[in-house]
């Protein structure tokens, strides 16, 4: 699944050792969740001078922007689903192609974490 195991979707299936629906959910959990945390964490803003707390806003309401910017240019662009971006967009619906195997490819595998250090990712290509 995904462009040889990048996809933030295989990244979760196997870092959560969950099916596709299962990733999917924890990531609508995870994105509400950073969203969420993001527009308390803007309400929270300290206060400095009028002209200091300009600047601040504003840049914090572009990070806002690049966001959405780019969930924009998700369905837009053609890059993902190329002219039905927009349909898609408004319905939230995707229709999943059937897996493919290639010759010569293995899918992407995931050592799980160990105490002495972070997840590896495998090499998957073979000659």
């Amino acid at each position: 699944m995904g462009h040889g195991g990048h996809n933030i979707l295989t990244v979760v299936m196997n870092e959560k050792g969950v099916d596709l629906e299962g990733a999917l959910d924890w990531l609508e959990k995870y994105n509400d969740e950073v969203i969420s945390e993001f527009q308390a964490q803007r309400h929270m803003l300290p206060s400095w001078d009028p002209d200091m707390d300009r600047v601040v806003n504003e840049y914090v309401e572009r990070l806002a922007y690049c966001v959405r910017g780019h969930d924009c240019w998700s369905f837009e662009s053609g890059r993902y689903f190329g002219t039905k971006g927009r349909e898609i967009k408004e319905h939230r619906l995707v229709t999943l192609l059937p897996r493919v195997t290639k010759p010569g490819v293995t899918p992407t595998t995931v050592m799980a974490p160990s105490e002495s250090g972070p997840a590896k990712c495998l090499d998957t290509l073979v000659n």
